[in-house]
């Protein structure tokens, strides 16, 4: 088993009653989407429907750092983790 860091930005925080990390036990070869999927069964229905679509990918409004370095949406099943990485989950916003 390896543990890594979830940090949660925002909305997200507060959809789990404004706690803002998490630590998650993974499995060796745990790619970057199976981690969200497992950080989203931590909340509510609503923090799941927030990080993930229908199918049980990443929703497009999400922007996804691993140790501080952006990860592309097309590189979340190919990017694996490894013990003590840090994944933040940060919502795009808009306004005006």
């Amino acid at each position: 088993m390896l543990t890594v860091h979830v940090k949660l930005i925002g909305i997200f925080a507060l959809l789990l009653n404004n706690r803002k990390t998490m630590s998650l036990d993974i499995q060796e070869g745990t790619n970057v989407i199976q981690c969200i999927r497992k950080a989203a069964d931590f909340g509510e229905a609503e923090l799941q429907r927030a990080l993930l679509d229908k199918r049980g990918e990443l929703n497009a409004e999400i922007v996804v750092l691993l140790n501080k370095a952006l990860i592309p949406p097309s590189d979340l099943s190919q990017t694996t983790m490894s013990s003590g990485d840090i994944l933040t989950l940060i919502p795009m916003v808009a306004g005006g």
